[in-house]
């Protein structure tokens, strides 16, 4: 009897044994949930940030578009700047011309008013030394009269 409760006995400490040892996985079961329900909302996080990461991507892509069509419209904006800057500076010489040309018709008219001025003295000289040669052949006239009286 007494070797039939010795196996008694170790079967009983084998179950008790066993009965720890699944205490033991059980708990270990749990702790590998846990630590899995955590990978899995990192894993979670590590999503989203990765979708939030791709949207942000996509967003610095369409604003690098964007930039790049406002510098296409600045280098066309420039380009025009330089033709009308040409422009004015065709028209500026233009300009300079007909002042130059309005500056030496100015002289022209200064030189032509100074010119009449003295064909009008000339004239005027003329004129004088016709009436004195006048009012000399008047008096002359009239001492001939004089002598033929």
């Amino acid at each position: 009897g007494d070797a039939r409760e010795a196996t008694n006995e170790d079967s009983l400490a084998d179950k008790e044994g066993m009965r720890a040892a699944n205490q033991d996985l059980l708990a270990a079961n749990d702790e590998l949930t846990n630590a899995n329900e955590k990978l899995s909302h990192v894993n979670e996080s590590a999503l989203a940030d990765k979708e939030g990461m791709r949207s942000a991507n996509e967003d610095l892509k369409a604003a690098n578009e964007d930039l790049h069509a406002a510098n296409q419209g600045l280098e066309a904006a420039n380009e025009e700047l330089h033709v009308a800057h040409a422009q004015l500076l065709v028209e500026k010489g233009e300009l300079t011309n007909v002042i130059t040309e309005l500056s030496n018709a100015k002289e022209n008219a200064l030189t032509d008013k100074g010119d009449v001025r003295s064909a009008n003295e000339d004239s005027q000289a003329v004129n004088e030394a016709g009436v004195e040669r006048l009012r000399l052949d008047a008096v002359q006239m009239r001492g001939d009269k004089t002598l033929l009286i």
